[in-house]
Protein backbone atom coordinates (compact mmCIF):
# COMPACT_ATOMS: atom_id res chain seq x y z
CA UNK A 1 0.00 0.00 0.00
CA UNK A 2 2.82 2.39 0.56
CA UNK A 3 4.11 1.72 -2.31
CA UNK A 4 0.82 3.31 -4.46
CA UNK A 5 0.57 6.26 -2.21
CA UNK A 6 3.46 7.45 -3.61
CA UNK A 7 2.32 7.30 -7.21
CA UNK A 8 -0.73 8.20 -8.73
CA UNK A 9 -2.46 11.17 -7.82
CA UNK A 10 -6.71 10.79 -8.34
CA UNK A 11 -8.64 13.34 -8.95
CA UNK A 12 -12.13 13.44 -7.49
CA UNK A 13 -14.73 15.53 -9.12
CA UNK A 14 -18.26 16.48 -7.33
CA UNK A 15 -20.88 19.04 -8.46
CA UNK A 16 -22.71 20.52 -5.79
CA UNK A 17 -25.86 22.07 -5.73
CA UNK A 18 -28.14 22.07 -2.30
CA UNK A 19 -26.93 18.64 -0.93
CA UNK A 20 -26.66 19.98 2.83
CA UNK A 21 -28.11 16.71 3.94
CA UNK A 22 -25.94 14.56 1.99
CA UNK A 23 -22.23 16.11 1.26
CA UNK A 24 -20.67 16.09 4.52
CA UNK A 25 -21.23 11.94 4.21
CA UNK A 26 -20.00 11.99 0.43
CA UNK A 27 -16.60 14.18 1.95
CA UNK A 28 -16.45 11.67 4.73
CA UNK A 29 -16.39 8.60 2.40
CA UNK A 30 -13.32 10.40 0.43
CA UNK A 31 -11.38 11.39 3.71
CA UNK A 32 -11.95 7.50 4.81
CA UNK A 33 -10.23 5.88 1.76
CA UNK A 34 -7.64 3.89 2.16
CA UNK A 35 -5.47 5.15 -0.68
CA UNK A 36 -4.44 9.11 0.47
CA UNK A 37 -3.14 10.25 -2.56
CA UNK A 38 -6.06 12.60 -3.53
CA UNK A 39 -7.62 15.68 -4.65
CA UNK A 40 -11.71 16.43 -4.02
CA UNK A 41 -12.53 18.90 -6.34
CA UNK A 42 -16.51 20.57 -5.61
CA UNK A 43 -17.87 22.62 -7.66
CA UNK A 44 -20.75 24.61 -6.09
CA UNK A 45 -22.93 25.33 -8.51
CA UNK A 46 -25.54 28.41 -6.86
CA UNK A 47 -26.40 26.58 -4.07
CA UNK A 48 -28.79 28.02 -1.50
CA UNK A 49 -28.98 25.55 1.18
CA UNK A 50 -25.50 26.54 2.94
CA UNK A 51 -23.98 23.68 1.26
CA UNK A 52 -21.02 25.86 0.12
CA UNK A 53 -20.44 27.11 3.28
CA UNK A 54 -20.51 23.67 4.87
CA UNK A 55 -17.85 22.41 2.55
CA UNK A 56 -15.65 26.22 3.19
CA UNK A 57 -15.77 25.75 6.91
CA UNK A 58 -13.94 22.39 6.41
CA UNK A 59 -10.58 23.92 5.10
CA UNK A 60 -9.21 20.50 4.17
CA UNK A 61 -5.81 20.79 2.33
CA UNK A 62 -7.18 17.78 0.10
CA UNK A 63 -10.15 19.26 -1.15
CA UNK A 64 -10.58 22.03 -3.44
CA UNK A 65 -13.64 24.32 -3.52
CA UNK A 66 -15.11 26.20 -6.70
CA UNK A 67 -17.79 27.96 -7.36
CA UNK A 68 -19.81 27.88 -11.09
CA UNK A 69 -19.08 30.79 -12.61
CA UNK A 70 -19.30 29.98 -15.97
CA UNK A 71 -23.08 31.82 -16.50
CA UNK A 72 -24.22 28.05 -17.59
CA UNK A 73 -25.62 25.82 -14.64
CA UNK A 74 -26.42 22.43 -14.27
CA UNK A 75 -24.40 19.29 -13.59
CA UNK A 76 -22.56 19.28 -17.36
CA UNK A 77 -21.24 22.74 -16.97
CA UNK A 78 -20.15 22.27 -12.97
CA UNK A 79 -17.73 18.96 -14.01
CA UNK A 80 -16.24 20.41 -16.90
CA UNK A 81 -14.97 23.40 -14.55
CA UNK A 82 -13.21 20.11 -12.15
CA UNK A 83 -12.11 18.43 -15.17
CA UNK A 84 -9.96 21.67 -16.07
CA UNK A 85 -8.66 21.93 -12.79
CA UNK A 86 -8.28 18.27 -11.96
CA UNK A 87 -4.12 17.57 -11.83
CA UNK A 88 -4.53 13.79 -11.26
CA UNK A 89 -3.29 11.20 -13.42
CA UNK A 90 -6.81 9.36 -12.99
CA UNK A 91 -10.15 10.91 -12.23
CA UNK A 92 -13.20 9.84 -10.74
CA UNK A 93 -16.81 11.32 -11.07
CA UNK A 94 -18.81 11.08 -7.66
CA UNK A 95 -22.26 12.84 -7.10
CA UNK A 96 -22.77 15.24 -3.91
CA UNK A 97 -25.17 12.33 -1.96
CA UNK A 98 -23.24 9.21 -2.78
CA UNK A 99 -20.41 7.60 -1.35
CA UNK A 100 -16.96 5.75 -1.72
CA UNK A 101 -16.29 2.56 0.03
CA UNK A 102 -12.86 2.80 2.01
CA UNK A 103 -11.03 0.33 -0.76
CA UNK A 104 -12.57 2.08 -3.47
CA UNK A 105 -9.52 4.51 -4.53
CA UNK A 106 -6.50 1.82 -3.67
CA UNK A 107 -8.56 -0.66 -6.11
CA UNK A 108 -8.93 1.39 -9.19
CA UNK A 109 -5.52 3.07 -9.16
CA UNK A 110 -4.08 -0.81 -8.81
CA UNK A 111 -6.18 -1.92 -11.49
CA UNK A 112 -5.11 1.08 -14.02
CA UNK A 113 -1.46 0.94 -12.89
CA UNK A 114 -1.87 -2.92 -13.97
CA UNK A 115 -3.78 -2.63 -16.92
CA UNK A 116 -3.27 0.18 -19.41
CA UNK A 117 -6.87 1.31 -20.50
CA UNK A 118 -8.35 4.60 -21.01
CA UNK A 119 -11.19 3.72 -18.28
CA UNK A 120 -11.59 0.80 -16.79
CA UNK A 121 -15.50 0.68 -14.77
CA UNK A 122 -16.22 -0.77 -11.12
CA UNK A 123 -19.00 -2.02 -9.82
CA UNK A 124 -21.41 -0.08 -7.91
CA UNK A 125 -24.66 -0.69 -5.68
CA UNK A 126 -27.58 1.18 -5.17
CA UNK A 127 -28.61 1.83 -1.45
CA UNK A 128 -31.44 3.58 0.70
CA UNK A 129 -34.21 1.82 -0.67
CA UNK A 130 -34.72 -1.99 0.80
CA UNK A 131 -33.83 -3.29 -2.54
CA UNK A 132 -29.95 -2.84 -3.55
CA UNK A 133 -29.16 -3.41 -7.03
CA UNK A 134 -25.75 -3.38 -9.10
CA UNK A 135 -25.03 -0.56 -12.09
CA UNK A 136 -22.70 -2.34 -13.69
CA UNK A 137 -23.54 -4.83 -16.41
CA UNK A 138 -22.05 -7.28 -18.88
CA UNK A 139 -22.83 -6.56 -22.54
CA UNK A 140 -21.35 -8.49 -25.42
CA UNK A 141 -21.47 -5.13 -27.29
CA UNK A 142 -21.34 -2.08 -25.06
CA UNK A 143 -21.55 0.71 -27.71
CA UNK A 144 -24.59 -0.57 -28.90
CA UNK A 145 -26.01 -1.27 -25.73
CA UNK A 146 -25.28 2.77 -25.45
CA UNK A 147 -26.65 3.47 -28.27
CA UNK A 148 -29.70 1.95 -28.02
CA UNK A 149 -30.39 3.57 -23.98
CA UNK A 150 -29.42 0.52 -22.01
CA UNK A 151 -27.04 1.93 -20.24
CA UNK A 152 -24.61 -0.44 -18.37
CA UNK A 153 -22.82 1.52 -15.79
CA UNK A 154 -23.20 5.02 -13.96
CA UNK A 155 -21.77 8.36 -13.39
CA UNK A 156 -19.32 6.56 -10.78
CA UNK A 157 -18.23 3.20 -12.28
CA UNK A 158 -15.53 4.66 -14.00
CA UNK A 159 -12.05 5.29 -13.32
CA UNK A 160 -10.20 7.24 -16.14
CA UNK A 161 -6.72 8.05 -17.68
CA UNK A 162 -7.17 11.75 -17.00
CA UNK A 163 -5.45 12.54 -20.55
CA UNK A 164 -7.76 10.21 -22.50
CA UNK A 165 -11.33 12.14 -20.29
CA UNK A 166 -10.08 15.92 -21.38
CA UNK A 167 -9.31 14.57 -24.78
CA UNK A 168 -12.92 13.87 -25.22
CA UNK A 169 -13.90 17.29 -24.24
CA UNK A 170 -16.06 17.46 -21.14
CA UNK A 171 -19.78 16.58 -21.08
CA UNK A 172 -22.14 18.57 -23.37
CA UNK A 173 -23.51 21.23 -21.55
CA UNK A 174 -26.71 21.07 -23.72
CA UNK A 175 -27.64 17.85 -21.13
CA UNK A 176 -29.52 18.82 -18.40
CA UNK A 177 -29.92 14.87 -17.58
CA UNK A 178 -28.60 12.19 -19.67
CA UNK A 179 -25.08 13.68 -19.89
CA UNK A 180 -22.79 10.88 -18.55
CA UNK A 181 -24.58 8.65 -20.48
CA UNK A 182 -23.89 10.65 -23.84
CA UNK A 183 -20.19 11.11 -22.63
CA UNK A 184 -19.59 7.12 -21.85
CA UNK A 185 -21.31 6.79 -25.68
CA UNK A 186 -18.82 9.33 -27.11
CA UNK A 187 -15.98 7.39 -25.39
CA UNK A 188 -16.92 4.18 -26.71
CA UNK A 189 -17.42 6.06 -30.24
CA UNK A 190 -13.90 7.11 -30.13
CA UNK A 191 -12.57 3.53 -29.72
CA UNK A 192 -11.24 4.26 -26.33
CA UNK A 193 -9.90 1.37 -24.25
CA UNK A 194 -11.65 -0.17 -21.50
CA UNK A 195 -11.86 -2.92 -18.88
CA UNK A 196 -15.43 -3.21 -17.12
CA UNK A 197 -15.09 -5.72 -13.85
CA UNK A 198 -19.16 -6.14 -13.85
CA UNK A 199 -18.27 -9.06 -11.54
CA UNK A 200 -16.10 -7.13 -8.88
CA UNK A 201 -17.12 -6.04 -5.31
CA UNK A 202 -19.02 -2.66 -5.44
CA UNK A 203 -17.06 -0.30 -4.07
CA UNK A 204 -19.03 3.15 -4.32
CA UNK A 205 -22.68 3.50 -3.72
CA UNK A 206 -25.01 5.21 -5.62
CA UNK A 207 -28.15 6.95 -3.62
CA UNK A 208 -31.81 6.23 -4.49
CA UNK A 209 -34.88 7.57 -3.47
CA UNK A 210 -38.24 6.40 -3.17
CA UNK A 211 -41.09 7.21 -5.23
CA UNK A 212 -38.45 9.49 -7.47
CA UNK A 213 -40.59 11.12 -10.01
CA UNK A 214 -39.33 11.05 -13.51
CA UNK A 215 -39.49 14.37 -15.54
CA UNK A 216 -41.12 13.02 -18.88
CA UNK A 217 -41.15 15.49 -21.20
CA UNK A 218 -37.28 16.60 -20.13
CA UNK A 219 -36.11 12.36 -20.69
CA UNK A 220 -38.12 12.48 -23.95
CA UNK A 221 -36.22 15.89 -25.01
CA UNK A 222 -33.17 14.38 -24.37
CA UNK A 223 -33.66 11.82 -26.40
CA UNK A 224 -33.95 13.28 -29.13
CA UNK A 225 -30.68 15.29 -28.35
CA UNK A 226 -28.80 12.45 -27.46
CA UNK A 227 -29.66 10.54 -30.76
CA UNK A 228 -29.85 14.30 -32.51
CA UNK A 229 -25.83 14.32 -31.65
CA UNK A 230 -25.35 11.07 -32.74
CA UNK A 231 -26.75 10.69 -35.96
CA UNK A 232 -26.95 14.54 -37.36
CA UNK A 233 -23.87 16.36 -35.73
CA UNK A 234 -21.66 12.92 -35.33
CA UNK A 235 -22.60 10.76 -38.09
CA UNK A 236 -21.35 8.14 -36.21
CA UNK A 237 -23.63 5.58 -38.88
CA UNK A 238 -20.81 5.93 -41.12
CA UNK A 239 -18.02 5.68 -38.91
CA UNK A 240 -19.08 3.09 -37.03
CA UNK A 241 -21.02 1.08 -39.52
CA UNK A 242 -24.70 0.15 -40.11
CA UNK A 243 -24.40 -2.91 -37.97
CA UNK A 244 -25.96 -0.57 -35.16
CA UNK A 245 -28.58 0.22 -37.09
CA UNK A 246 -30.55 -1.94 -34.84
CA UNK A 247 -29.57 -0.62 -31.99
CA UNK A 248 -30.71 3.15 -33.02
CA UNK A 249 -34.26 1.64 -33.80
CA UNK A 250 -34.33 0.49 -30.29
CA UNK A 251 -33.29 3.81 -28.82
CA UNK A 252 -36.57 5.24 -30.64
CA UNK A 253 -38.52 2.90 -29.67
CA UNK A 254 -36.86 3.49 -25.75
CA UNK A 255 -38.41 6.83 -26.32
CA UNK A 256 -41.67 5.72 -27.22
CA UNK A 257 -42.16 3.79 -24.70
CA UNK A 258 -41.45 5.93 -22.11
CA UNK A 259 -44.42 7.63 -22.59
CA UNK A 260 -46.47 4.97 -22.83
CA UNK A 261 -45.12 3.60 -19.41
CA UNK A 262 -44.94 7.10 -17.85
CA UNK A 263 -47.36 9.43 -19.13
CA UNK A 264 -50.59 10.26 -16.80
CA UNK A 265 -53.42 12.57 -17.63
CA UNK A 266 -51.67 15.17 -15.52
CA UNK A 267 -48.97 15.59 -17.44
CA UNK A 268 -49.66 19.02 -18.70
CA UNK A 269 -46.57 18.79 -21.01
CA UNK A 270 -48.33 16.89 -24.18
CA UNK A 271 -47.15 19.03 -26.89
CA UNK A 272 -43.22 18.92 -25.58
CA UNK A 273 -43.57 15.00 -25.92
CA UNK A 274 -45.15 15.55 -29.49
CA UNK A 275 -42.46 17.71 -30.48
CA UNK A 276 -39.73 15.53 -29.25
CA UNK A 277 -40.84 12.50 -30.58
CA UNK A 278 -41.76 14.35 -34.06
CA UNK A 279 -38.13 15.67 -34.22
CA UNK A 280 -36.77 11.73 -33.24
CA UNK A 281 -38.59 10.66 -36.19
CA UNK A 282 -37.66 13.44 -38.72
CA UNK A 283 -34.09 12.83 -37.72
CA UNK A 284 -34.82 8.90 -38.39
CA UNK A 285 -36.64 9.15 -41.80
CA UNK A 286 -33.93 11.77 -42.67
CA UNK A 287 -31.02 8.75 -42.38
CA UNK A 288 -33.29 6.60 -43.65
CA UNK A 289 -33.93 4.32 -40.79
CA UNK A 290 -37.94 4.26 -40.86
CA UNK A 291 -40.20 4.59 -43.76
CA UNK A 292 -43.13 6.77 -43.50
CA UNK A 293 -45.47 4.22 -43.21
CA UNK A 294 -43.73 3.38 -39.71
CA UNK A 295 -44.06 7.22 -38.43
CA UNK A 296 -47.54 7.33 -39.61
CA UNK A 297 -48.54 3.96 -37.24
CA UNK A 298 -46.49 5.47 -34.45
CA UNK A 299 -48.23 8.66 -34.79
CA UNK A 300 -51.55 6.85 -34.61
CA UNK A 301 -50.77 4.91 -31.85
CA UNK A 302 -49.67 7.95 -30.43
CA UNK A 303 -52.65 10.03 -30.52
CA UNK A 304 -54.73 6.67 -29.68
CA UNK A 305 -52.44 6.69 -26.81
CA UNK A 306 -53.54 10.10 -25.27
CA UNK A 307 -57.08 9.72 -25.90
CA UNK A 308 -57.56 6.52 -24.38
CA UNK A 309 -55.64 7.72 -21.19
CA UNK A 310 -58.78 10.53 -20.93
CA UNK A 311 -61.00 8.20 -20.32
CA UNK A 312 -61.15 7.00 -16.96
CA UNK A 313 -62.41 3.51 -16.98
CA UNK A 314 -59.45 2.97 -19.74
CA UNK A 315 -56.71 5.00 -17.94
CA UNK A 316 -54.66 2.55 -16.61
CA UNK A 317 -55.25 -0.52 -19.35
CA UNK A 318 -52.52 0.63 -21.65
CA UNK A 319 -51.43 -3.58 -22.30
CA UNK A 320 -52.67 -2.86 -25.88
CA UNK A 321 -50.33 -0.02 -26.23
CA UNK A 322 -47.68 -1.37 -25.20
CA UNK A 323 -48.45 -4.85 -27.34
CA UNK A 324 -48.73 -2.31 -30.51
CA UNK A 325 -45.45 -0.75 -29.61
CA UNK A 326 -43.28 -3.88 -29.55
CA UNK A 327 -45.42 -4.73 -33.13
CA UNK A 328 -45.56 -1.31 -34.61
CA UNK A 329 -42.85 1.21 -33.47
Amino acid sequence: MSQLQTVPLVSIICPLYNKIDFIAETIQSVIDQSYTHWQFIIVDDGSTDGSYEFVKSLNHSNIVLLQNDSGIKGPSAARNIGIEKATGEYTIFLDADDILLPHCLEQRVREMMQDNKDFIVFQMNSFGTPVKEKTTFYSEDYLSDFIANNWKWTITGPIWRTSSLKSLGGFDIRFRILEDPELHTRALCAGFSFTVLYNSEADCLYRQFENKKINLSLTVESYYLFLYKLLAEENVLEKIGKQYQSAFLLSRKRAYNNVLVYFTPTNRDIDTLKKSLSQIDALYFDKKLISKTKVWFSWALLHAFFIWKKIPILRNRVWLFKKLNTKLL
